[in-house]
């Protein structure tokens, strides 16, 4: 099997930050997304593509119309592709700020970073955040969690690999272009903060090729224009062969 975690040489002040969570959560409620991760997790905005705190829980499959890509839907679910959720929200503050900070600095490119919760006994449904072998990258500070806490690594329906996360501080990088999924089995509320990273320094394991980062950015700004396009009547947009900043193409599903 590849090597799809790597655990990062610095660490992070946890307890700092969750008592920036315990503040984020008396102020604010979760956002869930039954159609993509299931019922049981959920999260709230650090970094979205508007500054609003309550984007970027949503999966973008859903987005997806028989190999079209419906931006209607997208504006209605506040859906945006990966790489444009880069503004700070409200709750990027403090040591969750100084976090963020360091990511970008470390040439790590975060982007979508959110406090994300697994319910206790709850699930994510089994899945990739990519199709294999494109870029796709997640990393997790585990914030609040237990031994019954799990990220399991399939292939096909078997378990290949499995394992715990402690929240003693440690930064984990990992590849999500796989089929995966994490598990509570707990009585409690599993916390980590997330985000998606693209490492144009080698910083990982896991670097992004200039290729690869090329291909992020149009896709990105094909999306925004898609949108716009939205605006002139068009809903559905056909999946071409051919990529370009102003024709919505083959933007992937790692939204």
């Amino acid at each position: 099997m590849d090597n799809w975690l790597q655990k990062l040489d610095f660490t992070v002040d946890v307890d700092a930050i969750c008592k920036q969570l315990e503040v984020a959560k008396s102020m604010y409620t979760a956002t869930y997304d039954d159609h993509g991760y299931g019922p049981m997790f959920g999260g709230l905005g650090i970094l979205s593509d508007t500054g609003d705190w309550n984007r970027g829980m949503i999966s973008g499959k859903q987005v997806w119309v028989d190999g079209k890509i419906d931006f209607k839907m997208a504006i209605e679910k506040g859906i945006n592709f990966e790489y444009n959720y880069d503004k700070k929200t409200k709750l990027c503050v403090g040591e969750v700020d100084r976090v963020i900070t360091l990511i970008e600095d470390l040439g790590l490119t975060p982007r979508r970073a959110r406090y994300t919760i697994l319910k206790a006994g709850g699930k994510s449904s089994v899945h990739n955040d990519s199709k294999r072998g494109e870029y796709a990258a997640r990393l997790h500070i585990p914030l609040i969690t237990n031994d019954k806490c799990k990220h399991r690594i399939f292939d096909g329906e078997k378990i290949i690999d499995e394992v715990y996360l402690p929240a003693d501080g440690s930064v984990y990088v990992m590849k999500v272009n796989m089929q995966h999924q994490i598990i509570n089995e707990s009585e409690k509320d599993r916390w980590h903060l997330l985000c998606s990273v693209y490492d144009q320094t080698g910083y990982t394991d896991f670097p992004i090729t200039r290729n690869e980062m090329n291909v992020v950015k149009v896709k990105a700004e094909a999306f925004k224009n898609g949108v716009k396009w939205v605006e002139g009547g068009e809903t559905l947009f056909e999946d071409p062969t051919r990529i370009s900043p102003t024709h919505p193409q083959d933007l992937g599903s790692s939204t």
